[in-house]
């Protein structure tokens, strides 16, 4: 009891609040599958989710959904140097009246969240082909074994990130990747439950795919690259 009654009066002095009630429950909801180094026999660490794009193949066909503003998008195709690269997205969350992460972007040129997009890579539209609409239902239009490489950053709650995941582990050739971000059970900065840990975690169970690199994320919100390895 005293040392409860401590803890309390540490994470109060500090400011924050200790986890109770239902969100104990879903964050319980959301710890993923153990796994065994079978399912990780050469996984090597990064320091971001960047560096390990240069080891990856380059020209192939990619995609990244849940693109954002395209930050991340320039950075893939910079280094992955792409034939083709699928920018999946609703292209509706982000508005120009409430954009996140402090942006000003769409507020100071006036567009949605398309516009914008769309003309951020308007000198490489014969290789970036957007694709609007919910994740799952995009992905699946694309025949099986069609991509070498996906980032995957849609929607974080276990529901959507299983529906991605079961619709993308057959989209994927033998030896292309997938990359997951936020690989968390919960969010660390907001405690918000994430699921993508445990739809990872469940994929690697299958036995179709290994984790072939985690990438450290100083907020604590990391990648794990997983191969197709049949």
């Amino acid at each position: 009891m005293i040392i409860k009654q401590l803890v309390k009066k540490t994470f109060k002095k500090l400011g924050y609040t200790l986890l109770k009630g239902d969100l104990i429950a879903e964050v319980r909801e959301m710890e993923a599958p153990s796994l065994e180094m079978s399912h990780m026999p050469n996984c090597k660490v990064f320091p971001n989710r960047k560096s390990v794009l240069k080891t990856l193949p380059k020209n192939g066909v990619i995609a990244e959904v849940g693109v954002a503003y395209g930050d991340f998008s320039e950075i893939l195709i910079d280094e992955l140097n792409p034939k083709l690269f699928f920018a999946i997205d609703l292209f509706s969350i982000i508005k120009k009246e409430d954009e996140p992460w402090g942006k000003s972007e769409l507020a100071q040129k006036q567009q949605t969240h398309e516009e914008y997009y769309t003309s951020r890579f308007q000198s490489k539209d014969s290789v970036v082909k957007l694709k609007k609409g919910y994740s799952w239902d995009k992905l699946a239009e694309f025949e099986d074994a069609y991509f070498d490489y996906v980032y995957l950053d849609a929607g974080h709650t276990y529901p959507d990130v299983a529906k991605d995941v079961e619709i993308l582990a057959s989209k994927i050739k033998v030896g292309g990747y997938i990359q997951f971000n936020d690989y968390a059970t919960i969010a660390p900065t907001w405690l918000i439950p994430f699921g993508v840990a445990r739809a990872v975690n469940e994929l690697l169970l299958k036995g179709d795919y290994q984790m072939v690199a985690f990438c450290l994320q100083n907020g604590g919100y990391h990648d794990v690259l997983v191969q197709k390895i049949r």
